[in-house]
């Protein structure tokens, strides 16, 4: 299944992986700007699982992570697990990519996934030639769908059954996306997991302790339902987990850097348009809050 939205000079085209990739591989996304239309995108990344992003020929795109300088990302970028909002800019031009469940990154990289949290990594670095066959088989690629082929040709070797562990984590991943309002002592007792095994998988394999990971879910449920009805209370929009509505306000200081408020004016043509395919491709607005069907 394909979903493609064009607006103005901005498209986004995204499809689903296939059932056997999905527990890996969340579906693949052309991101354009047209150049005849605009000279610099400015535009967000929202909190998410790792992204693996290639900029096509002719592309540039710099980042903001936390406030910092702006700097430019390689061209074949592996975004770590992120829960902070990054605020990007870039020229004109085609961006293609895939989203990366915990499972599929244990199985795609030999490291810990705490080690590349909110940071962007040159895949080059550490697929070597691998990531040059990628990039460049994609380059001609002019449909979603037909990177979607490409990606499963190339992830074909990580497909197999789910080890015994792997269900635990893809019920740990549900559940944290889920279960935002649940205690830790509970959740490792639900998923079978000591509370210590539970810390210890949470960073190996989703990049952050469990409670950050809760409170993202519980955060993006709540800004993305006052982004999407701006003329409504926000305070009937929030989750009930919130103390009041000041403590959802210091939690986007904490994720997004800005208020609530800032954030529905920023400017973010891409995100919204990939906000609106993804619910269509899902039923979710962000990969992050995603699940795995096994």
């Amino acid at each position: 299944m394909a979903f493609l939205a064009d607006e103005n000079c901005y498209k986004v085209h995204m499809v689903r992986s296939s059932e056997l990739l999905q527990p890996f591989v969340t579906g693949c996304h052309i991101y354009e700007t047209l150049p005849d239309k605009i000279d610099i995108c400015h535009d967000i990344i929202f909190p998410a699982w790792t992204t693996i992003r290639f900029i096509m020929p002719g592309g540039k795109v710099m980042i903001s992570l936390n406030g910092e300088e702006y700097r430019d990302i390689p061209i074949m970028a592996m975004f770590g697990p992120l829960s902070l909002l990054v605020r990007a800019q870039g020229l004109p031009g085609r961006i293609i990519g895939c989203g990366v469940t915990p499972l599929g990154f244990a199985r795609l990289f030999n490291f810990p996934a705490v080690q590349c949290a909110n940071r962007v990594l040159n895949l080059e670095e550490i697929w070597g030639a691998r990531a040059h066959l990628l990039f460049s088989a994609l380059q001609d690629c002019e449909t979603a769908e037909m990177v979607m082929a490409k990606f499963e040709e190339f992830f074909a070797p990580i497909i197999s059954k789910l080890t015994e562990k792997e269900v635990q984590i893809a019920k740990m991943m549900n559940l944290l996306t889920g279960s935002h309002g649940i205690e830790i002592d509970r959740a490792a007792q639900i998923i079978g997991f000591s509370k210590h095994q539970f810390l210890r998988n949470s960073k190996k394999y989703f990049g952050f302790a469990p409670k950050i990971l809760l409170r993202r879910s519980r955060f993006l449920k709540s800004i993305l339902a006052v982004a999407s009805n701006p003329t409504e209370n926000p305070i009937t929009l929030i989750d009930e987990g919130y103390f009041d509505y000041s403590h959802f306000v210091k939690d986007c200081h904490y994720f997004f850097q800005m208020s609530p408020s800032e954030f529905v004016k920023l400017d973010k043509p891409i995100a919204m348009l990939s906000m609106k395919v993804m619910q269509k491709l899902t039923g979710n607005q962000v990969q992050s809050l995603q699940q795995i069907k096994f």
